[in-house]
């Protein structure tokens, strides 16, 4: 019986992000009880357009978020796909993803499928590809009320095939996301299983999370990395 010869196990580093700002403490459950408050009523007593108009000013959001500039060093390129855009974004010590494709971060950003842009999360988009020391590839996917779910879908699974389309492998991909972005992802995992896609090498997910007891009611940043590589060929 021949022995499984099994991949070392690499060193994994845990980094705990800073804590949030006292102005972002303040605005979370502030707008947890006027705007989220808000759209529990439209969607009772407003009736479906007055709600449809709501979710069209949200998708405003992303406009004044322009004004969020990059961090140092960020280079910034954009990618027009056939329904959707993105951009790459990369460290200028790294080497243009457009040139040189060794690994890639593929991120979709949160807001609930109704806000939020390549604006509102460069910034953070950028750091998280510094931090990986990899490009990441920003998607803006089509949201409500003008696209369907599924056409998200359908542009998120498009995003991943650009990419390999682009000579990435597919073990060197990593496919991530918050809040909504977050479960897009791993949406995505179950449709590229579906569509007879290679597998990419990792999901790596980042929410908040509460303890359910009441003597540590604090929240707890929770990060979490999936594997797809070098699990795969045995599970």
């Amino acid at each position: 019986m021949t022995a499984i010869a099994w991949p070392e196990a690499s060193p994994s580093i845990v980094e705990r992000s800073n804590s949030a700002s006292i102005g972002t403490r303040l605005a979370h459950p502030l707008l947890r009880g006027t705007v989220g408050l808000g759209l529990a009523v439209l969607t009772r007593i407003g009736g479906y357009s007055q709600l449809e108009q709501l979710l069209w000013l949200s998708r405003l959001i992303d406009l004044p978020a322009a004004a969020l500039v990059p961090p140092n060093g960020t280079e910034r390129r954009t990618v027009q796909l056939k329904n959707f855009r993105a951009e790459w974004l990369w460290h200028d010590e790294l080497a243009d993803p457009r040139q040189q494709q060794d690994s890639a971060l593929l991120y979709f950003h949160g807001g609930g499928y109704i806000g939020g842009g390549l604006n509102t999360h460069r910034r953070l988009v950028a750091k998280i590809g510094r931090a990986s020391w990899m490009p990441a590839l920003n998607v803006d996917y089509r949201q409500l009320p003008s696209a369907h779910f599924t056409e998200t879908l359908d542009d998120a699974v498009a995003s991943y095939e650009y990419l390999l389309e682009q000579g990435f492998r597919p073990e060197r991909i990593i496919v991530s996301g918050d809040s909504a972005g977050g479960g897009l992802a791993f949406r995505l995992a179950l449709a590229i299983r579906e569509r007879g896609l290679p597998m990419p090498g990792g999901f790596p997910r980042s929410h908040r999370g509460r303890t359910s007891t009441r003597r540590s009611a604090t929240p707890i940043p929770t990060d979490t990395a999936i594997p797809t590589y070098p699990l795969g060929p045995w599970i």
